[in-house]
């Protein structure tokens, strides 16, 4: 319907708001027949059939231009970007003879060109407005061309919020990047040629995303982290880093870190614990890595698939939910997971897994007391809050169950079971002292050998 409304503004593409489809850009771009009517462009190079060389002034018309989005997408789902097949097997491109400077509107609230042709920005374009910038896949080595301009962009660009400078070819940060204070996400994930990160980060005073995942080159993390206030999310996967710094702690608002994939990484810094809003942590795949620091209180989710080196855990978080350890063959043992008491809980805190599938070390303590009291409190928790429902149900002084087959190895932790108890109104007001008995009857099939099993609960209630 959108797309109707904006079709019946004009028979012409040029006279209309907004151009989208590429037979329509195309023609205008070359034929240079833009005009102040267009206020949004967004094309998928993809659904391109034909090279065009783009006629710089079709764009210096469009000066109320406020979105210009070029952008790869095979599927049609943006969020599915493949750079690798984008670059390799896009038959047809968009040309600038002429180069981009001083042509591009001045309003521009959003400017996205993946695959971007030149190695800088255009030097007399007025960012002001600009509070997007995406330009992955580009062959992008600086934003601007010397430091004049660069003291410009600073200028000009303190509304900008997000930097995309993914999939392209710098080999360092460029510095004019740590003045722009309204930066809430940066994006420099597979820089290939990025091979350090400097200390300036900390200037982002309002960064919250930071993205370094598949810098495959990258092996220097600052070696001291100012105070960043706002900083939410790290992700590090696939690097060459060695060490974090024990300043980390400094990052006082972190929920995720995520450095998985990273091999040369041994030891995680003793300061982690001091990171008390780090939910959710994220470290398979490190090969090398030996040990654990004490973890915060308030991780919630910890990942350590495919560690092969690692030996132990110590006292995991009592508010860990979800640990993920699968295949570390030489885990042996997990020290101390207490259970946190149910009352203190509160409905997000239920949820997750444990899953230690492959971990063939681990002794019978970790096994057989603190594995199964997890399962026992993870049970109870689910009943309180309502998200596990008992498959059998029945009235009266008996049930049957039939259980699946092999049930009976290393992953059970028991059975639970619940009993409702109806008190009469006649004895509504007095303190009702119950024992409630209990007998499991296991019988084999298909030879029909019996186990039987009797428990006995006392307890008193008010109801």
């Amino acid at each position: 319907m959108r797309r109707t409304i904006v079709y019946d503004e004009h028979k012409e593409p040029e006279n209309r708001s907004r151009l989208w489809d590429p037979k329509d850009i195309c023609h205008v771009l070359e034929r240079h027949t833009g005009t102040a009517m267009v206020e949004g462009i967004s094309l998928n190079m993809c659904r391109m059939n034909r090279d065009v060389k783009v006629h710089l002034a079709a764009i210096s018309k469009m000066y109320n231009l406020r979105i210009f989005k070029i952008f790869v997408c095979r599927n049609m789902d943006e969020n599915k970007w493949y750079i690798c097949d984008c670059k390799d097997k896009n038959k047809f491109k968009l040309y600038l003879p002429q180069g981009l400077d001083s042509y591009l509107s001045g309003k521009l609230n959003y400017f996205q060109w993946d695959l971007y042709p030149l190695k800088s920005l255009p030097s007399h374009v007025s960012f002001d407005n600009l509070v997007e910038l995406i330009l992955r896949g580009s062959r992008l080595k600086k934003l601007w061309n010397h430091e004049v301009q660069a003291h410009i962009y600073q200028t000009f660009l303190m509304n900008l919020t997000e930097l995309h400078l993914d999939w392209t070819a710098i080999d360092e940060v460029p510095p004019s990047i740590w003045h722009l204070s309204s930066l809430v996400r940066l994006d420099l994930k597979y820089c290939f040629r990025l091979e350090s990160l400097s200390s300036s980060i900390c200037k982002l005073i309002s960064l919250e995303y930071l993205t370094l995942r598949g810098c495959v080159k990258l092996y220097k993390f600052p070696e001291t982290l100012e105070p960043m206030e706002h900083l939410k999310y790290i992700e590090l996967g696939h690097s060459l880093i060695q060490e974090l710094p024990e300043s980390i702690e400094n990052l006082v608002s972190l929920i995720r870190l995520c450095i998985y994939s990273c091999k040369n990484i041994e030891f995680l810094p003793n300061s982690l614990c001091n990171l008390r809003k780090l939910e959710y942590i994220d470290i398979q795949r490190c090969s090398n890595l030996k040990k654990l620091p004490p973890l915060p209180n308030a991780s919630f989710s910890l990942l350590l698939v495919h560690n092969e080196r690692l030996k132990s855990l110590s006292e995991l978080p009592s508010l860990c939910f979800c640990l993920s350890a699968m295949y570390c063959p030489s885990l042996e043992n997990i020290s101390n997971w207490k259970a946190p008491l149910l009352h203190h809980l509160n409905s997000n805190h239920i949820g997750g897994q444990t899953d230690l599938h492959g971990c063939e070390n681990l002794d019978q303590n970790t096994r057989n007391i603190v594995l199964a009291g997890r399962g026992i409190f993870q049970i109870l928790s689910g009943l309180k809050f309502g998200s596990m429902w008992f498959g059998y149900q029945n009235s009266g002084t008996s049930m049957n169950i039939r259980l699946p087959p092999y049930w009976n190895n290393d992953n059970f932790f028991g059975l639970a079971f619940c009993v409702v108890v109806y008190q009469h109104k006649s004895n509504a007001d007095h303190h009702v002292s119950l024992q409630i008995g209990c007998k499991l009857n296991f019988k084999t099939i298909p030879d029909n050998l019996l186990c039987e099993h009797d428990f006995l609960w006392i307890f008193s209630m008010r109801v």
